[in-house]
């Protein structure tokens, strides 16, 4: 199994063990308080008639009067309800009620501690709950208060299978969401790792050709003695491809360096003063090149590093005069932002431009569109990638507008800088 569907498998039984987890100690708590919820409300009621049954039977002067009030008792409560009178002996006085028919011995009676509700199971009506309650008349009389739980009983099995189906419910909904959570969840390491294995596969290919040309070449000038010019030519034909491999382990460095966001200084940086400095290296470095021309305006500051800002401007510049022939125009430009704050680059050539399919695809690594009329002195196709990273890492923003035949302008924003106090 693929090593990321093997995580987004774990990551989605995980999610599901937790959602049913969850669920299953919510659905206890729920059947918890409702089960004391129901209990209370019926030992409230036995509570009441017991307190109800021992102020009447003060004055109580028949069976006949005990019955009646029995019945009042059965027709107030809630639940079926029943009682039974015991005298002194503890034998059975008066049935009323559920308990009519079932016999519960005044001895069991005699042991629970009086207003205080119980429960106990009876072969016929099942659990009960109940009150045992002194009887003032006859003196050493009780009586035992009951009702049915059934009503209780049938309350908790509806809302057990309300709560089960609700869970099975759940736990599909939970598998589902967990699978589709871990693949978002993982999809940015998914995309990274590709992105990484492509990456160092270019790298790979970019180093292993002037390696190869460089192993070929000395390989073919070892076979046989040579004349001091023929070993030069051979030195700097791999001294070219060396230079090549510096250029690419550079850039590699720098992507790295982006790519694990290595902190930007906090300093204000003249991006003006950056600009034309550039300008004139370029210049000393490619005086066949076409005109560059440098528009600054005074004090644009932007937050970050010199060297990194620098850079951006370097492969802005170079990328244009690589595009650009000899008698074309590049201009930089370095400027507020009207009506924003915040200084704006824009690099604008007149060169061969970028066509409509490629320009989506200019700031991916190692992408190089084919460009039959291009003066390319071999790029490598990280210089944009770069571009787009550090502006990013100060907090910016690159934009790029190219028609082909016209010329391309990149346009890269920074925020605001406030004034030093």
């Amino acid at each position: 199994m693929h090593p990321f569907r093997q995580a987004r498998v774990s990551l989605a039984i995980r999610y599901f063990l937790l959602s049913v987890g969850t669920l299953v100690v919510i659905s206890l708590v729920i059947v918890l308080i409702f089960n004391a919820g129901e209990l209370r409300e019926i030992d409230g009621q036995l509570l009441r008639q017991a307190a109800w049954l021992s102020e009447f039977a003060v004055n109580l002067h028949s069976d006949h009067e005990l019955y009646e009030e029995l019945y009042e008792i059965s027709v107030a409560a809630h639940e079926p309800s029943g009682a039974i009178v015991y005298d002194s002996a503890g034998t059975i006085r008066l049935r009323h009620g559920i308990l009519i028919r079932v016999d519960v011995p005044g001895g069991m009676v005699r042991s629970q501690p009086r207003s205080v509700p119980f429960t106990f199971s009876s072969a016929d009506l099942g659990q009960l709950r109940a009150v045992a309650v002194s009887m003032p008349q006859p003196p050493g009389g009780m009586a035992l208060l009951v009702s049915s739980m059934a009503g209780h009983r049938s309350g908790m099995e509806r809302l057990i299978l309300t709560l089960v189906l609700a869970g099975l419910a759940a736990a599909v909904m939970a598998a589902v969401l967990g699978w589709h959570f871990s693949g978002a969840a993982l999809r940015p390491a998914q995309d990274a790792y590709k992105r990484m294995q492509e990456f160092l596969a270019n790298a790979s290919h970019e180093l292993r050709t002037p390696l190869s040309a460089i192993v070929g070449e000395a390989e073919v000038t070892l076979r046989r003695p040579r004349d001091a010019d023929e070993y030069r030519q051979s030195m700097q034909f791999c001294a070219t491809y060396a230079q090549h491999m510096v250029r690419v382990v550079e850039a590699v460095l720098e992507i790295s360096r982006a790519d694990i966001g290595m902190p930007i200084p906090d300093a204000a940086v003249d991006l003006g003063d950056i600009a034309k400095r550039e300008v004139e290296s370029l210049a000393r470095r490619f005086p066949d090149g076409p005109a560059v021309t440098c528009r600054v305006a005074p004090d644009a500051l932007v937050r970050g590093d010199t060297d990194l800002l620098a850079s951006v401007v370097r492969n802005l510049l170079e990328n244009a005069v690589e595009h650009t022939p000899p008698t074309g125009e590049v201009t930089v430009t370095v400027s507020a932002v009207p009506g924003a704050g915040g200084v704006q680059l824009t690099v604008a050539d007149n060169g061969e431009g970028i066509a409509p399919e490629h320009l989506p695809h200019i700031f991916e690594r190692f992408y190089r569109a084919d460009r039959p009329r291009s003066r390319s002195r071999g790029g490598i196709g990280l210089g944009l990638a770069i571009v787009e990273a550090t502006v990013e890492a100060h907090g910016g923003s690159i934009d790029v507008e190219s028609r082909p035949g016209v010329g391309s302008v990149f346009t890269v924003t920074f925020g605001d800088v406030p004034p030093q106090r």
